[in-house]
Protein backbone atom coordinates (compact mmCIF):
# COMPACT_ATOMS: atom_id res chain seq x y z
CA UNK A 1 0.00 0.00 0.00
CA UNK A 2 1.30 3.67 -1.19
CA UNK A 3 2.08 6.47 1.57
CA UNK A 4 -1.15 8.05 0.42
CA UNK A 5 -3.30 5.32 0.40
CA UNK A 6 -3.71 5.59 4.59
CA UNK A 7 -3.99 8.85 5.36
CA UNK A 8 -6.87 8.99 2.55
CA UNK A 9 -8.64 5.78 4.53
CA UNK A 10 -8.52 7.16 8.13
CA UNK A 11 -10.41 9.92 6.70
CA UNK A 12 -12.82 8.19 5.08
CA UNK A 13 -13.32 6.17 8.61
CA UNK A 14 -13.74 9.62 10.59
CA UNK A 15 -16.37 10.78 8.12
CA UNK A 16 -18.30 7.45 8.14
CA UNK A 17 -18.50 7.99 11.91
CA UNK A 18 -19.90 11.38 11.82
CA UNK A 19 -22.24 10.73 9.75
CA UNK A 20 -23.44 7.74 11.88
CA UNK A 21 -23.23 9.60 15.12
CA UNK A 22 -25.65 12.27 13.26
CA UNK A 23 -27.91 9.86 12.41
CA UNK A 24 -28.38 7.35 15.47
CA UNK A 25 -27.44 8.88 18.57
CA UNK A 26 -28.01 12.87 17.75
CA UNK A 27 -31.68 13.71 19.04
CA UNK A 28 -33.62 16.93 19.92
CA UNK A 29 -34.39 17.13 23.30
CA UNK A 30 -37.98 17.15 24.54
CA UNK A 31 -39.78 19.58 26.69
CA UNK A 32 -40.29 19.12 30.30
CA UNK A 33 -43.44 18.23 31.85
CA UNK A 34 -44.08 21.53 33.80
CA UNK A 35 -43.46 23.37 30.47
CA UNK A 36 -46.26 26.02 30.29
CA UNK A 37 -47.51 27.77 26.77
CA UNK A 38 -46.88 31.25 26.35
CA UNK A 39 -49.30 33.40 27.13
CA UNK A 40 -50.17 36.20 24.42
CA UNK A 41 -50.80 39.54 25.31
CA UNK A 42 -53.80 41.40 24.51
CA UNK A 43 -53.48 45.33 23.29
CA UNK A 44 -56.33 47.41 23.59
CA UNK A 45 -56.22 50.83 21.52
CA UNK A 46 -56.43 53.89 24.07
CA UNK A 47 -57.39 57.26 22.22
CA UNK A 48 -54.74 60.30 23.47
CA UNK A 49 -55.92 63.73 24.09
CA UNK A 50 -53.65 66.26 22.48
CA UNK A 51 -52.59 69.44 24.82
CA UNK A 52 -53.78 72.21 23.95
CA UNK A 53 -50.84 74.86 23.14
CA UNK A 54 -50.65 77.25 25.81
CA UNK A 55 -51.53 81.13 24.57
CA UNK A 56 -48.35 83.20 24.52
CA UNK A 57 -48.67 87.16 25.92
CA UNK A 58 -49.31 89.73 24.02
CA UNK A 59 -46.06 90.79 24.29
CA UNK A 60 -44.22 88.01 22.99
CA UNK A 61 -43.07 88.25 19.11
CA UNK A 62 -44.30 85.09 16.57
CA UNK A 63 -42.08 84.76 14.30
CA UNK A 64 -43.45 83.83 10.86
CA UNK A 65 -41.89 82.06 7.80
CA UNK A 66 -43.23 82.94 4.53
CA UNK A 67 -43.19 79.77 2.22
CA UNK A 68 -44.64 82.15 -0.57
CA UNK A 69 -41.85 84.30 -0.92
CA UNK A 70 -38.90 81.85 -1.62
CA UNK A 71 -41.87 80.35 -4.58
CA UNK A 72 -42.17 83.57 -5.76
CA UNK A 73 -38.44 84.14 -5.93
CA UNK A 74 -38.22 81.02 -7.60
CA UNK A 75 -40.97 81.76 -9.90
CA UNK A 76 -39.02 85.15 -10.70
CA UNK A 77 -35.62 83.38 -11.37
CA UNK A 78 -37.48 80.98 -13.56
CA UNK A 79 -39.16 83.38 -15.66
CA UNK A 80 -35.95 85.83 -15.42
CA UNK A 81 -34.01 82.79 -17.10
CA UNK A 82 -36.41 81.75 -19.39
CA UNK A 83 -36.87 85.08 -20.46
CA UNK A 84 -33.11 85.15 -20.55
CA UNK A 85 -32.56 82.32 -22.58
CA UNK A 86 -35.65 83.07 -25.20
CA UNK A 87 -33.54 86.52 -25.97
CA UNK A 88 -30.40 83.92 -26.37
CA UNK A 89 -32.23 81.90 -28.75
CA UNK A 90 -33.60 85.31 -30.12
CA UNK A 91 -30.53 86.43 -30.85
CA UNK A 92 -28.85 83.31 -32.25
CA UNK A 93 -31.91 83.28 -34.99
CA UNK A 94 -31.41 86.55 -35.58
CA UNK A 95 -27.55 86.08 -35.93
CA UNK A 96 -27.73 82.79 -37.75
CA UNK A 97 -30.38 84.92 -40.24
CA UNK A 98 -28.43 87.40 -40.78
CA UNK A 99 -25.39 85.21 -41.42
CA UNK A 100 -27.82 83.44 -44.05
CA UNK A 101 -28.88 86.73 -45.76
CA UNK A 102 -25.13 87.80 -45.48
CA UNK A 103 -24.55 84.86 -47.25
CA UNK A 104 -27.15 84.87 -49.82
CA UNK A 105 -26.45 88.06 -50.66
CA UNK A 106 -22.85 87.35 -51.53
CA UNK A 107 -23.58 84.33 -53.38
CA UNK A 108 -26.56 86.39 -55.88
CA UNK A 109 -23.95 89.04 -56.08
CA UNK A 110 -20.99 87.00 -56.72
CA UNK A 111 -23.70 85.30 -59.75
CA UNK A 112 -24.33 88.70 -60.92
CA UNK A 113 -20.90 89.39 -60.74
CA UNK A 114 -20.02 86.00 -63.03
CA UNK A 115 -23.40 87.06 -65.41
CA UNK A 116 -22.23 90.60 -65.84
CA UNK A 117 -18.83 89.35 -66.69
CA UNK A 118 -19.83 86.37 -69.09
CA UNK A 119 -22.01 88.85 -70.86
CA UNK A 120 -18.95 91.20 -71.83
CA UNK A 121 -17.13 88.14 -72.68
CA UNK A 122 -20.11 87.28 -75.11
CA UNK A 123 -20.04 91.17 -76.04
CA UNK A 124 -16.63 91.44 -76.79
CA UNK A 125 -16.71 88.22 -78.41
CA UNK A 126 -19.39 89.60 -80.61
CA UNK A 127 -17.79 92.88 -81.19
CA UNK A 128 -14.86 90.88 -82.81
CA UNK A 129 -16.21 88.48 -84.53
CA UNK A 130 -18.27 91.58 -85.83
CA UNK A 131 -15.11 93.91 -86.67
CA UNK A 132 -13.68 90.21 -88.00
CA UNK A 133 -16.46 90.07 -90.32
CA UNK A 134 -16.92 93.72 -91.39
CA UNK A 135 -13.11 93.85 -92.24
CA UNK A 136 -13.42 90.34 -94.16
CA UNK A 137 -16.53 92.07 -95.82
CA UNK A 138 -14.15 94.75 -96.67
CA UNK A 139 -11.18 92.86 -97.78
CA UNK A 140 -14.41 91.09 -100.12
CA UNK A 141 -15.28 94.07 -100.87
CA UNK A 142 -11.89 95.43 -102.11
CA UNK A 143 -11.05 92.11 -103.63
CA UNK A 144 -14.16 92.14 -105.79
CA UNK A 145 -13.26 95.59 -106.77
CA UNK A 146 -10.11 94.99 -108.07
CA UNK A 147 -11.26 91.89 -109.55
CA UNK A 148 -13.94 93.70 -111.61
CA UNK A 149 -11.81 96.82 -112.33
CA UNK A 150 -9.10 94.03 -113.53
CA UNK A 151 -11.57 92.68 -115.39
CA UNK A 152 -13.12 95.68 -116.97
CA UNK A 153 -9.72 97.03 -117.61
CA UNK A 154 -9.07 93.75 -119.57
CA UNK A 155 -12.84 93.84 -121.12
CA UNK A 156 -11.77 97.61 -122.33
CA UNK A 157 -8.74 96.36 -123.66
CA UNK A 158 -10.22 93.73 -125.44
CA UNK A 159 -13.34 95.83 -126.58
CA UNK A 160 -10.97 98.47 -128.20
CA UNK A 161 -8.99 95.90 -129.78
CA UNK A 162 -11.77 94.73 -131.42
CA UNK A 163 -13.28 98.26 -132.13
CA UNK A 164 -9.45 98.92 -134.05
CA UNK A 165 -10.62 96.16 -135.62
CA UNK A 166 -13.97 97.45 -136.81
CA UNK A 167 -12.63 100.44 -137.79
CA UNK A 168 -9.69 99.75 -139.64
CA UNK A 169 -11.94 97.43 -141.53
CA UNK A 170 -14.79 100.43 -142.44
CA UNK A 171 -11.71 102.55 -143.31
CA UNK A 172 -10.37 99.72 -146.02
CA UNK A 173 -13.66 99.73 -147.52
CA UNK A 174 -14.16 103.88 -147.45
CA UNK A 175 -13.87 105.42 -151.10
CA UNK A 176 -13.12 108.91 -150.53
CA UNK A 177 -15.45 111.45 -151.99
CA UNK A 178 -13.59 114.43 -153.70
CA UNK A 179 -15.24 117.07 -150.84
CA UNK A 180 -14.06 115.24 -148.20
CA UNK A 181 -12.00 117.48 -146.02
CA UNK A 182 -9.97 117.71 -143.03
CA UNK A 183 -12.00 118.01 -139.85
CA UNK A 184 -15.22 116.49 -141.36
CA UNK A 185 -16.97 113.58 -139.02
CA UNK A 186 -19.57 111.54 -139.35
CA UNK A 187 -21.25 109.90 -136.10
CA UNK A 188 -22.87 106.36 -137.01
CA UNK A 189 -24.92 103.78 -135.19
CA UNK A 190 -24.17 100.28 -135.96
CA UNK A 191 -26.32 96.88 -134.96
CA UNK A 192 -24.83 93.86 -134.96
CA UNK A 193 -25.25 89.83 -133.93
CA UNK A 194 -23.20 87.59 -132.35
CA UNK A 195 -22.24 86.03 -135.61
CA UNK A 196 -20.33 89.32 -136.02
CA UNK A 197 -23.17 90.59 -139.01
CA UNK A 198 -23.91 94.16 -139.56
CA UNK A 199 -27.40 94.34 -139.47
CA UNK A 200 -28.20 98.00 -139.48
CA UNK A 201 -26.31 101.35 -140.19
CA UNK A 202 -27.81 104.57 -139.43
CA UNK A 203 -26.56 108.37 -139.33
CA UNK A 204 -26.78 109.84 -136.10
CA UNK A 205 -24.71 113.12 -136.75
CA UNK A 206 -23.54 114.47 -139.99
CA UNK A 207 -20.47 115.85 -140.68
CA UNK A 208 -22.30 118.90 -143.05
CA UNK A 209 -21.26 116.78 -146.61
CA UNK A 210 -23.94 114.28 -147.94
CA UNK A 211 -21.22 112.79 -149.95
CA UNK A 212 -18.81 112.34 -147.11
CA UNK A 213 -21.78 111.00 -144.90
CA UNK A 214 -22.74 108.71 -147.86
CA UNK A 215 -19.10 107.56 -148.54
CA UNK A 216 -18.95 106.18 -144.46
CA UNK A 217 -22.10 104.85 -144.41
CA UNK A 218 -21.31 102.68 -147.94
CA UNK A 219 -18.03 101.52 -146.29
CA UNK A 220 -19.74 100.55 -143.04
CA UNK A 221 -22.13 97.91 -145.37
CA UNK A 222 -19.44 97.22 -147.43
CA UNK A 223 -17.63 95.55 -144.36
CA UNK A 224 -20.94 93.24 -143.64
CA UNK A 225 -19.18 91.40 -141.20
CA UNK A 226 -16.72 90.99 -138.39
CA UNK A 227 -16.17 87.20 -138.00
CA UNK A 228 -13.27 87.76 -134.70
CA UNK A 229 -16.78 88.91 -132.92
CA UNK A 230 -17.86 85.43 -133.25
CA UNK A 231 -15.28 83.86 -130.69
CA UNK A 232 -16.32 86.88 -127.69
CA UNK A 233 -18.11 86.64 -124.53
CA UNK A 234 -22.14 86.65 -125.32
CA UNK A 235 -22.14 88.91 -122.02
CA UNK A 236 -19.02 91.19 -123.48
CA UNK A 237 -20.79 91.28 -126.85
CA UNK A 238 -24.24 92.57 -125.44
CA UNK A 239 -22.71 94.92 -123.11
CA UNK A 240 -20.24 96.74 -126.00
CA UNK A 241 -20.70 95.35 -129.54
CA UNK A 242 -24.64 95.04 -129.93
CA UNK A 243 -25.03 98.43 -130.40
CA UNK A 244 -21.41 100.23 -131.56
CA UNK A 245 -21.20 104.32 -131.66
CA UNK A 246 -18.51 105.02 -133.93
CA UNK A 247 -17.09 108.20 -134.97
CA UNK A 248 -15.99 108.77 -138.45
CA UNK A 249 -13.03 111.01 -138.95
CA UNK A 250 -11.17 111.69 -142.44
CA UNK A 251 -8.33 112.50 -140.67
CA UNK A 252 -7.84 108.69 -140.17
CA UNK A 253 -6.69 108.01 -143.86
CA UNK A 254 -4.34 110.98 -143.36
CA UNK A 255 -6.42 113.61 -145.87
Amino acid sequence: MSLFSLPLLVTLLLHGVLIWAVVHVWQVPEPPPNFKKPEFVKATLVELKTKAPEKKSAGSKIKKIDLTANKKDNTAELKRRQQKEAAAQKARQIKAQKAKDAKEKAAQQKAAKEKAQREKAAAQKRALEEARKRQQEALDKALLQEEMMLAEQAETEVVNSYKAIITERIISKWSRPPSARRGMICELVIQLVPTGKIITVNITKSSGNQAFDRSAEQAVRAVDQIPELQNMDINTFERNFRTIHLQFNPEDRRL
